[in-house]
């Protein structure tokens, strides 16, 4: 077992398995520490032209630029902001739209431009098939109809009823 130990020890040898291998290791090294050298001098000529770059930068005013094609911070958050304010608008039209077609399938099938809600109601209570009661029933229960059985017509009466109740008071 000894003998087995000692020739593990020596092919472990930082000079490989032979005397014969070191200048090749030694080649080996020198070039490698050779592109470590370049690199290096690459690196420090790269970070001074940077430097260089960066003194001429904070050499320069700070008032309005004289170059014409130099960049304007300002004029650039107005084209931001308009740019989002006119999507935004997009945005909040297409949602009005939603629930306006959702409020009035009818109207808004014949009339997908218009966007008064009072309107809409008119029209929808104009091309809608639900019939509308002619006269008083005195049978009828004198309460309110529940919203979700009210026609848009009877709602907007109903709503209108009571503005006027919170307003006399």
């Amino acid at each position: 077992m000894p003998e087995n130990e000692g020739e593990a020890a020596s092919d472990q040898s930082p000079t490989g398995a032979g005397e014969g291998d070191a200048p090749d290791e030694l080649t080996i090294l020198r070039k490698r520490q050779a592109g470590a050298d370049k690199a290096r001098d690459v690196a420090i000529a790269e970070r001074d032209r940077l430097a260089a770059e960066l003194e001429a930068l904070r050499a320069r005013p700070v008032g309005k630029p004289s170059d014409p094609d130099a960049f304007d911070a300002e004029a650039f958050k107005r084209e931001l902001q308009a740019d989002f304010d006119s999507k935004l608008a997009e945005g909040t039209k297409a949602a009005q739209a939603k629930v306006l077609d959702a409020q009035f399938p009818e109207a808004r099938k014949r009339y997908p431009e218009v966007t008064d809600s009072a309107k809409l109601a008119e029209l929808e209570s104009f091309f809608s098939d639900a019939p509308t009661p002619i006269g008083n029933n005195a049978a009828k229960d004198s309460q309110s109809k529940r919203i979700e059985d009210m026609s848009t017509k009877e709602l907007v009466n109903e709503v209108n009823r009571q503005a006027a109740g919170l307003l006399a008071k």
